[in-house]
């Protein structure tokens, strides 16, 4: 279900650009607290997305997470957590540091600059990968900062969306070619929970991957250990001996991702490693593979022809 605040859908059409209405575009991350990767990577999917946007749209960036905010909006010139290593920050160049100062806006401001450029319709493109108390959060600022300014604010759902079993689909699709699993590969990708009700969700993505025959692909979440525990004791029953990969069910970082959002993905490959399996975890998000981006671009250029 897309969000609708105001007014109608534009009925213009991007294909031949007549008529179109003047269109901004807010892509909401999550963001990352790692901010060597924010500046080679979390711009990446702005980026690609900007070159592929017509020039009648106006392309913003926003960061959800207040926490991130407050990690990118602190002296670059400090050390800072990265998974379980401080690092320090080089000295950027006036150009990255600019670059990076203007994509850190929070939804509100990135709405309000939006605002200021008159477009007559705001797309909020969020790639939260479902429905929580970060969306939520986003919906009320985009609210509060669009309100009775805009004639058509469009807020697009999570990449899990419960209303349409179809995403289940299309997130599996993505993921399969994101990170080019094959049959006999073993991946259990964590998510997390924000509500009970969202774990039926990741029961349907799994069920996507059965479908195209990916039975090696688990979903489960970090609090659902009898899920686990039942993954484990089917890959005995089979006697897997190969590499399991752990990789975080986040979309929305290039980089490291916070335990919190992702699942602490090194609970659970200790708990493998205990049941003698072979673990390669990963605590990058999905984002951060082209194919994955491609897929987001992809609904985003979907949505403008509407």
């Amino acid at each position: 279900m897309i969000v609708n605040l105001q007014g109608r859908a534009g009925e213009g059409s991007i294909e031949n650009g007549v008529g179109m209405a003047k269109t901004a575009v807010v892509i909401v991350n999550h963001g990352t607290t790692d901010l060597t990767e924010a500046i080679e990577g979390l711009h990446q999917l702005y980026k690609e997305l900007k070159h592929h946007l017509p020039e009648e749209v106006t392309l913003y960036s926003a960061i959800a997470n207040d926490v991130v905010l407050d990690y990118v909006r602190q002296d670059i010139n400090r050390k800072v957590r990265t998974g379980t290593d401080a690092v320090s920050i080089p000295v950027l160049s006036q150009e990255l540091r600019q670059e990076f100062i203007t994509s850190t806006m929070s939804v509100r401001e990135a709405c309000e600059r939006a605002v200021e450029d008159q477009p007559e319709r705001i797309l909020i493109f969020p790639t939260i990968m479902i429905y929580g108390p970060m969306y939520d959060k986003m919906l009320r600022e985009v609210h509060e900062a669009t309100d009775d300014k805009v004639h058509d604010v469009r807020i697009m759902p999570p990449v899990l969306n419960p209303d349409s079993l179809e995403s289940s689909n299309r997130a599996a699709t993505l993921i399969e070619k994101a990170l080019k699993i094959h049959k006999n590969d073993r991946y259990i990708l964590i998510g997390y929970e924000t509500d009970h009700a969202m774990r039926p969700m990741y029961h349907h993505l799994r069920e996507a991957f059965l479908e195209k025959g990916l039975d090696g692909v688990h979903v489960v979440c970090l609090e659902d250990r009898e899920g686990l525990s039942m993954v484990a004791a089917d890959l005995r029953k089979v006697q897997y001996s190969g590499t399991i990969v752990i990789q975080p069910l986040a979309t929305n970082t290039n980089g490291h991702v916070l335990e919190e959002d992702s699942g602490d993905a090194k609970t659970v490959a200790e708990m493998f490693r205990r049941f003698g399996f072979q673990v390669k975890e990963t605590h990058k998000g999905l984002a951060c593979y082209p194919e994955y981006r491609k897929g987001l671009i992809r609904s985003v250029m979907k949505e403008l022809k509407r």
